[in-house]
């Protein structure tokens, strides 16, 4: 859930257009820029908690088809909202720059090819990268399951140092992961989530705010980066490739992993939320709302006071999230009333996936003993 708030929180900072409209080097610069920092280890820390959780846990082939009938959903439904209210003077500043954008309002072919295909058209990147990576999850589970402790804190240290530190010492992306844009970056990040949970003890290294403690350090200093990079010139080095991006989402998944809550008003929102939480980046990264509804959405955040910024960002994210997940929540019960889940999961884990097993089975059944065939397997 935090991580997908922190995700909405960049966003408001970049697309947004608050980062570009403060003026450089001023306590309002300073501010936003803390803010920015603060939230860039959103994706990373989505990433790590996949492999958390994932490691452990049931895979079923299904929930691909699952995440993309809810991506095409909401690429069509924001068509619709925004073909509908398009056009109209609303003499309110949010909603003008929302839906009076740039955004001619054609419903051409081609935009309807990326609602119905978004995986393929690389609509949302954080999607397709994990299409990609979902079908290879088993086999990186069984790998992390494989090694001992010391074989994945080497494996862990040896992941960060070739594909995170030695990139932005020489601020180039050697191995091409894009940045941090793409499935590979994904993967090794799962990796570590998952290494992390199969390798826990009871006892932890140090207590919650010592982690907390860090994870501002560590921000910090990717804030340290960033001015260094804009007062010299040079272009800002892929954030989420940074050593301290990684040290951050490190922090926030050590602070917060075994977390109780007694409360049950606590528990009951969390349960509520938890599921409709990666639907809020979905509805944050539409096409028509990310490229021409948010686009400079946030300028007049740049005119207020250093404190503001920060308060109003936060308060403005939180709105978001809450929002976005209460529409989740909604499409969720449609579906379930609908029996849409159900029947993709019957269709593709016991219709496909299962006969597939039992059609290799039968094969391998029949081979002879001994054989050539049997060997190479």
């Amino acid at each position: 859930m935090m991580s997908m708030y922190l995700v909405v929180a960049v966003h408001i900072f970049t697309q947004g257009g608050v980062m570009a409209a403060v003026e450089p080097f001023t306590p309002k610069y300073y501010a936003a820029l803390f803010c920015m920092q603060t939230a860039m280890c959103g994706v990373n820390c989505f990433a790590l908690i996949s492999g958390y959780t994932n490691v452990c846990g049931t895979y079923r082939y299904s929930r691909i088809a699952e995440l993309w009938i809810s991506v095409s959903f909401y690429s069509f439904l924001s068509i619709a909202v925004f073909s509908l209210l398009r056009g109209h003077d609303y003499n309110n500043f949010v909603l003008d720059t929302i839906f009076n954008s740039s955004w001619d309002g054609a419903v051409t072919k081609d935009l309807i090819k990326e609602c119905a295909s978004p995986i393929f058209k690389e609509q949302y990147w954080y999607v397709t990268a994990y299409f990609a990576m979902f079908f290879i999850i088993p086999y990186m589970n069984s790998f992390c399951r494989s090694l001992s402790k010391a074989a994945a804190i080497r494996l862990v240290i040896i992941i960060i140092v070739i594909l995170s530190v030695l990139p932005s010492i020489y601020n180039v992306d050697l191995f091409r992961l894009r940045a941090g844009y793409s499935a590979s970056w994904l993967a090794m990040l799962y990796i570590i989530g998952a290494l992390i949970r199969l390798h826990e003890t009871g006892k932890p290294a140090c207590g919650r705010f010592v982690w907390i403690a860090l994870f501002l350090l560590s921000t910090l200093l990717n804030c340290a980066i960033y001015i260094h990079d804009a007062l010299g010139g040079v272009p800002v080095a892929a954030p989420y490739l940074s050593p301290f991006t990684i040290a951050q989402a490190l922090c926030l998944l050590m602070a917060f992993k075994g977390l109780r809550f007694r409360r049950r008003l606590v528990i009951k929102a969390i349960s509520l939320f938890a599921p409709a939480s990666f639907a809020v980046y979905i509805l944050n990264a539409t096409k028509l709302f990310y490229r021409y509804g948010m686009k400079e959405l946030f300028l007049p955040l740049a005119k207020m006071q250093a404190w503001q910024i920060v308060l109003f960002a936060a308060l403005s994210a939180a709105a978001f999230f809450i929002a976005a997940s209460l529409i989740e929540i909604a499409r969720l019960r449609l579906f379930r009333a609908l029996g849409v889940n159900r029947g993709v999961r019957f269709a593709i884990d016991k219709l496909i996936v299962e006969n597939i097993g039992n059609i290799a089975n039968i094969r391998n059944a029949r081979k002879p003993k001994g054989s050539a065939a049997e060997q190479v397997d």
